[in-house]
Parts: C-alpha cells; structure tokens; sequence
C-alpha cells in the first residue's frame, strides 16, 4: 500500500513538473532547453518503471549518470534566457524562471524518485 502510494505521488508530481516545462516550451518558442528537461525526465520516469518491474528499490547509478548532464544543461541554458527582472518581489518575472530555480537548487528532491535505495529504511513510512 505505501509503495503504491508513494509511485502515484511521484508520478503526480513529475506529471506537473512535465506541464510546467510544457508551458515554459510555449513561453520559450525555438528554444531547446524545455524539450532537454523534459525528456530527461521522461527517460527517469522510464527507467525508474522498468527498476520497479524488474524488481529493483532503484534505477542503477550507471542508468543515471548519463542524464544529468543534459539535465543540467538545460537548467542552465534556461536560466541565462529567463533572467530576473528588477523591482523587488512585486515585479513580474519571467515565466518558468521559479521553476528552473527549483529545478536547480532542488535537485536531489527533484530526482530523488529514481533513487529509493538511498533512503535509510528506518525513514520510510511502515518499517520499523
């Protein structure tokens, strides 16, 4: 009961993760960053269904390793477009420019659903 709940909970949150880029896609028109983001995410989300089908509490560090770079690229190159504009926290900033801050400096939040083995079993919910 506690992994099915935990895998609907990560798929809701990637599922408005997705939509946020989607819409940073249409803010951001000709760029690449968003689809970049995005499909390294989707590749995550992949990976992590296929570790759980075959039974594993994770996706394999090596599996990882290779999207983190075009992951952070793509926040990278996102943040050098949507650039903070002046005026204090009641001016208006750039659409996704909140988003690639998380993205950025949550990092291990963000991706932590390919890593369940990193969490000690004495923090997940039902083991005692």
């Amino acid at each position: 009961m506690v992994a099915a709940l935990r895998v609907a909970c990560t798929n809701l949150l990637t599922c408005y993760l997705l939509r946020d880029i989607a819409d940073a896609a249409q803010s951001y028109p000709g760029t690449i960053w968003p689809g970049q983001i995005a499909d390294v995410l989707r590749g995550l989300i992949h990976a992590a269904s296929v570790a759980r089908g075959q039974g594993l509490r994770a996706v394999p560090d090596d599996d990882i390793a290779g999207d983190l770079t075009p992951f952070r690229r793509g926040i990278t190159a996102g943040l050098s477009q949507a650039r903070r504009v002046p005026g204090g926290k009641n001016g208006r900033q750039p659409p996704a420019l909140m988003l690639l801050k998380c993205l950025r400096d949550r990092e291990d939040d963000v991706l932590r659903f390919p890593h369940r083995h990193r969490h000690p079993t004495h923090l997940q919910p039902g083991r005692t």
